[in-house]
C-alpha cells in the first residue's frame, strides 16, 4: 500500500474543503479569510465556465438554482480530465445521474444541457481539408460524405424550443431528431431531421464515401415500399439542400 505522507493528507483536506466548504472544515489549519479567497476563486472560475457553456439552462433555472447546481457538481463529481475544455462534458455527465430535488420541475434540463454541450463541442472541431462543397451540378458524380463534425441527436423533449416562457413538462409523442455540424464558414448549424432524412445520413455515414447511385440502391433496399422514381427525386432534393447548407460534402 502506498504511504500517504502528512503533506498529502493536508492537500487532500484542502481539496475537500474547496470542493465542499460547507461540509469540510479546514479553519483550524489556515486563517478563514485566506481560505475564503481560494474558495471563492475555485467557485467563481468553475461557475464562469458553466455560465458560458450553458446560457439557456442558466436562464431557465434562474441564478439561485443554477449556482446551487454548480455547487453540487463541484462537490459531488470526480472529474478525470485536467483540461478546462472538458468541464462542460463532465457537467453533462454529472447531470445524467444527479439527484437534485430542486431540478424535478425541469424534466427537460438534462437533455437541454446535452444539447448546449454538443453545440460547444462541435464549435471546437475542425473540418478536414480534403473535402469540398457539394453542388447540384456535382451531385451525380461526387463521392458523398457527411460533414465529419456532424452529430445526430435524439431527444424526448423539444430542447431547441426551451426558454423561460416555454418549459415542457411532458416528453414528445415522437422523438426529436436533430443534426448539428460546423459549416465551412465556421458557424455551428442545426437541422431538424425526419426519420427518412436521418436514415439517409446514416447510410452515408456508414461509408467513407458513397456515390449517388450507390446511395439510391442502399435506400431502395431499406425502403422497398417506396416507388423508386419518387425516392430518387426526394433524395436528390434532400442532398441538394444538405449540400447547400454544408451538411453533405464531397471528397476531393
Amino acid at each position: 500500500m502506498t504511504k500517504e505522507y502528512d503533506f498529502q493528507k493536508l492537500q487532500k483536506r484542502f481539496a475537500d474543503y474547496l470542493r465542499n466548504p460547507e461540509q469540510c472544515s479546514f479553519h483550524e489549519i489556515a486563517e478563514q479569510r485566506r481560505l475564503h479567497v481560494y474558495r471563492d476563486l475555485i467557485r467563481n472560475n468553475l461557475q464562469s465556465f458553466l455560465n458560458s457553456g450553458f446560457p439557456v439552462s442558466r436562464k431557465v433555472l434562474g441564478e439561485d438554482l443554477w449556482r446551487l447546481t454548480g455547487d453540487a457538481f463541484r462537490a459531488g463529481y470526480q472529474a478525470q480530465s485536467p483540461y478546462f475544455a472538458d468541464i462542460s462534458g463532465d457537467f453533462v455527465d454529472y447531470l445524467q445521474s444527479a439527484d437534485i430535488e430542486a431540478l424535478q420541475p425541469y424534466p427537460f434540463i438534462r437533455e437541454l444541457a446535452h444539447y448546449e454541450w454538443v453545440e460547444l463541442k462541435v464549435s471546437l472541431s475542425h473540418l478536414p481539408e480534403d473535402l469540398a462543397a457539394l453542388t447540384e451540378e456535382s451531385l451525380t458524380t461526387a463521392q458523398l460524405v457527411v460533414n465529419p463534425t456532424a452529430q445526430v441527436l435524439r431527444y424526448q423533449f423539444p430542447v431547441h424550443e426551451v426558454a423561460t416562457d416555454n418549459q415542457p413538462q411532458e416528453p414528445l409523442s415522437e422523438a426529436l431528431l436533430l443534426v448539428v455540424f460546423k459549416n465551412a464558414q465556421g458557424a455551428v448549424k442545426f437541422i431538424q431531421l425526419s426519420p427518412l432524412t436521418a436514415l439517409l445520413l446514416q447510410h452515408v455515414q456508414q461509408h467513407k464515401a458513397l456515390t449517388l447511385v450507390e446511395l439510391q440502391a442502399a435506400m431502395q433496399a431499406a425502403l422497398p415500399q417506396f416507388n423508386p422514381a419518387t425516392l430518387a427525386t426526394g433524395m436528390r432534393e434532400t442532398l441538394t439542400e444538405f449540400g447547400s447548407r454544408g451538411l453533405i460534402v464531397q471528397r476531393l
